[in-house]
């Protein structure tokens, strides 16, 4: 039989900390109105918040990309991938 174990959502405080757990090592600008996106998250979970951090650090490349002009395809990884086998 399977085990499952209820992990509960994490409050305020705990996704104030996941913010810093999953944004450590990114350059943040100052400013950042923490607590609206504390209270914004409400209902995220660990997995959520990890999902909105990994995002957020992406829209700069995404925005670099975007202004060079390259036609970027998500899947052009796996094409190539696929490919090489």
């Amino acid at each position: 039989m399977e085990k499952r174990v209820y992990i509960p959502l994490p409050d305020a405080l705990g996704r104030r900390a996941l913010f810093d757990i999953n944004l450590k090592g990114c350059q943040v600008i100052d400013g950042i109105d923490w607590d609206n996106l504390v209270e914004l998250t409400d209902g995220y979970s660990g997995a959520d918040m990890a999902n909105v951090c990994r995002e957020a650090a992406m829209m700069p490349l995404r925005k670099k990309i975007a202004n060079a002009g390259i036609n970027w395809d998500p899947t052009a990884l796996a094409k190539m991938k696929e490919e090489a086998e």
